[in-house]
């Protein structure tokens, strides 16, 4: 891999998680305000797991663009 093709990844991958780092607890902060009080018990405690899956699924995805980047799994 050349040094642009380098040097442009990781430009991307700094901007997102810059981004990621700024929105992702105004995102959260907004989740947890939501009124569940009239909700089921086994629904309000999905509810709160949905997050959990987020933040897991944004890793693996920062993880799996990495890999890819540095010669990895091409995706196919």
């Amino acid at each position: 891999m050349d040094m642009s093709k380098m040097i442009t990844m990781l430009v991307t991958i700094l901007v997102g998680m810059i981004l990621i780092s700024h929105l992702m607890p105004v995102g959260l902060d907004e989740f947890y305000r939501v009124n569940t009080t009239r909700w089921a018990a086994g629904v309000t405690s999905l509810w709160s797991l949905i997050a959990l899956f987020v933040i897991i699924g944004l890793l693996l995805a920062v993880l799996r663009f990495a890999n890819i980047g540095v010669g990895g799994d091409k995706g196919d």
